[in-house]
Order: C-alpha cells, then structure tokens, then sequence
C-alpha cells in the first residue's frame, strides 16, 4: 500500500495512544526551580477531544502515523519501503543558477503554482488581509526555527497557527510567547516559556489535543527565560534543551536542562557577548556563539551537555544552524559572504564548498538544518541571486588541507548541491530577509519575500513534488 505523506481524506483519522489521565484544568503543575520531579513529558493522553479543538486534532492525525515510528525516508535515492516519496531537486555541483522569470507578477494568496525551472510548487500562504495585521509579522520566525510540526500537518506563521495543507488558520494567537519550539516526535506538542503577568519564567508544553498548557518546571530565580536567546533547539529526542535566564536585564545564566527528568544538568553565566545557545541534534553538545561585540572576543564554543569542559571551534564562525552530516556526526553549518562551511563538534574538522566559481556567490544569508528526518542536509537562503539550494554534507577524502577564506584550515567538501528555488526578495529589512527555513522531512521550505519590492514582506512555502 502506498502513503502519500499529505493523504488526508484516503487515511482513516489515527489517534495518538498516549499515557497518563487528562489534566482537569487550563494548565497542568509541574514544579518550582531546583526540586526535581520525574515527570516524562510523553504523558499528557488524548482520553477524550476537546471539541474547540477537534479540527487541530484531526488535522495531526490525517496523514501518517503522528507517533513517526515509521517517519519519512531521509532520502529518496535510499528507501526500500513502500511509500511515495517526495522529489527532491536534480543534483547539481555549482550554486550557479539564477532566476529565468524576473517577473514582479505577485502570486495569488492560497494559490499554488507550477515552479517549472526547479520542478516543484510555490505557494503564497498570507498576506496582511488574510492576517489582519500590517505591520510585518506575518512571516514565519526564523530560519533555526521549526515552522512545522513534527508530521507536518501545522506551521506557525507569524503568531497563528495555520494547517499545513490548505493554509487555514487554525488558532488567531499561539498560546505561549514565542520562547518555543516544536516537539520533534510528538505532533500536538509546542514547547516553550509562558507568560505569567510580565514573568517569563515557566517552562512546559502546549497540547493542541486538549488545548492545554503543563507545566514541567519553573525557574523562580529569573523574570525571563527563552530557549537559547531565541535561536536554540530541543535534542531530537526531545530530551535536552538549554535555556538562557536572567533577572531584572541582569547577567544571562545559561542552563542545561534534561525535559525528561525535569533536571537541570548544569548552570554558567554566559560571556556578556553571548549571541545565542543550542543544544546539538543528538544531544551530545551545547554549542554557544559569542559575537565579539562587547569584549572582541568572538568565538564558537562547545561544552559538555552539564555545561563543562568549554572548547573553541571557531573564531571566525557566521550565521549558522546545528545539523548531522552525512556520516551521523554533530555538525555547525555556517554560511559567509563567499562560501558555505561547516565544522565536526568532536574535534573541530572544518569543510568548505567549492560550489560555485563566483567569487561572491551568497553575499551571506541564512542556514536551516531543521530537516531533522533527512540528515545529511542543510538548506540555505543567499542574498545574492536569490537563490534557495540544499547542500549536502560530505567531504573529499582525498582534499588537502588548507586555508580557507576565514583564515582557518579546512578542507573541500563534495559539492553536491539542490536547487529549491529563488525567493526574488530585496532582504531591505529583517522581514524581508528569507530567512529560509525547512520542514522535517526536507521536503518543504517556508520563506519570506517582498518579490522584487513589489508588496509588504510575506511567507511562502516550496513542496517538493509527491508532498
């Protein structure tokens, strides 16, 4: 039998066997900080649909299996099962190409298009009518920053909640600030921090099941808390996450928390340049960026996951993502004004790309590697050319070391690239920077563009065929 990933009306509605008894109320208690509680957070059940939120909850459980123990293949060169799988973009090795429609024509809202350079579908999913606002908040958050959820049945855009398939919006406000992130296994999770009065302090999940928030723990000592200065992610597992807390705009303290145990692993008071913080995919690393602005000490460093043992991989790292490269290993992928690099957390191996004989071929950009169910990838936004490709994460066994553009050793890594698209956007503010970011499967992008400044900055979406 054959599983489209989006089938929702062929796939009989499958419910989430999840344990534990429903909480009575809004929200459910966790605990205060420092007192440990052996709390999974696999345990808020589905014993009976609220019926406010019964059309979020038929939506998650629509397409395949949401507990994803049979998840998408990473790869569709590399799948025996059953399943049709998306198409991803022909490989190429050059990041060379450029757009052959310049039209300013902006797309329909809600209509999808043929996109027949690269062999995929665009869609403009809002607008500011559609939205109601006008001020530029209708664009996903942030290209390290999960937009879908984990079966890729729901996006957030701006602060709504939107289906994934047709774009409805689904809930006008998300309930929790926007200290959050997905859960990567559970469908109807949303992690983050919730606000109390002015108190940014309590961490736990929102369930879109139930339509309720529980509490896992709070940190009492702070006023405002968020995962990683808004840039970190959870472990895969959804086990670990690293929080950045302070009181009163004191003095940030970074803190490893393991969510399963509702414990924390370890405390530091981050450099007073700290940019952002992050556990890696696997959970093996806390990685922190330090961006030089206060101290003129920049660097990129990596702890232990109870915050110990600091060691610098960079000093000259960019604007990066945490993914797997092909061999299952940690990594940092960055991208620079002249190139895309990426370095090995274990032992700071260092691969640049020779994918493009320009000597300006991204003028910066943006790096997504939230294709958590495809490692071996990341996906990137390039202000120059417009352009939106996937690159593979491998090297040349045979390449010398050398000195790359940063001044650092490295090595060529294989150039393997896929073109998604061209965003055909001036990036002339925040909003209007791509800012690229990737589904789990690696089979969509969400992206924001002002299409040649012909309107206010929106988001779209590229499906790869068979999504």
């Amino acid at each position: 039998m054959q599983l489209h990933l989006k089938q929702r009306k062929s796939v009989l509605l499958t419910l989430l066997v999840i344990c534990s008894a429903c909480g009575g109320g809004g929200e459910n208690q966790g605990e205060s900080d420092g007192i440990a509680q052996n709390s999974a957070v696999d345990t808020n059940p589905l014993s009976e649909q609220n019926p406010d939120t019964v059309t979020v909850s038929q939506i998650i459980n629509s397409t395949y299996q949401s507990d994803q123990s049979n998840p998408p293949a990473p790869d569709n060169h590399a799948s025996n099962q059953s399943v049709v799988l998306p198409q991803f973009p022909n490989r190429v090795t050059q990041l060379d190409f450029t757009d052959n429609n310049p039209g300013t024509v902006l797309p329909s809202i809600d209509q999808t298009q043929e996109n027949p350079q690269f062999g995929n579908k665009i869609t403009r999913i809002s607008s500011s009518e559609k939205f109601q606002v006008g001020d530029n908040t209708f664009t996903h958050d942030y290209s390290k920053r999960q937009a879908w959820n984990s079966n890729e049945t729901l996006l957030i855009v701006g602060d709504k909640l939107l289906s994934a398939d047709e774009f409805n919006i689904l809930k006008e406000q998300i309930p929790i600030s926007t200290a959050r992130n997905w859960s990567n296994i559970h469908a109807n999770y949303l992690y983050g921090f919730k606000f109390t009065g002015e108190v940014l302090n309590e961490f736990g999940y929102h369930d879109f099941f139930t339509d309720q928030f529980t509490l896992i723990k709070k940190f009492d000592r702070f006023d405002n808390c968020t995962l990683g200065q808004g840039e970190g992610n959870i472990s895969n597992d959804d086990r670990y996450a690293l929080f950045t807390c302070s009181k009163n705009n004191g003095p940030i303290t970074m803190i490893s928390f393991d969510i399963l145990n509702s414990a924390i692993l370890g405390e530091r008071v981050a450099e007073p340049d700290m940019n952002w913080a992050g556990f890696s995919q696997s959970g093996s690393y806390i990685l922190v960026g330090n961006s030089g602005a206060q101290t003129d000490t920049r660097n990129l460093t990596r702890y232990n996951p109870d915050l110990s043992n600091p060691f610098i991989l960079s000093n000259k790292f960019h604007h990066g993502d945490l993914g797997i490269d092909v061999y299952g290993a940690d990594v940092f992928t960055m991208i620079g004004a002249t190139h895309i690099s990426y370095i090995r957390l274990s032992d700071k191996f260092k691969v640049t790309f020779p994918i493009s004989s320009n000597e300006n071929p991204t003028s910066f950009g943006h790096v997504s590697c939230r294709n958590v169910n495809r490692p071996g990838w990341c996906y990137v936004s390039t202000y120059h050319e417009f352009r939106l490709a996937a690159v593979q994460l491998d090297f040349d066994g045979t390449s010398v070391e050398f000195a790359d553009q940063d001044g650092e050793f490295s090595v060529n890594g294989v150039a393997v690239v896929e073109p998604w698209g061209v965003h055909r956007s001036t990036a002339s503010d925040y909003e209007k920077q791509p800012r690229v970011s990737v589904s789990p499967s690696g089979s969509q992008i969400v992206f924001s563009s002002d299409w040649y400044a012909s309107s206010e900055a929106n988001a779209f979406v590229i499906a790869a065929p068979n999504n």
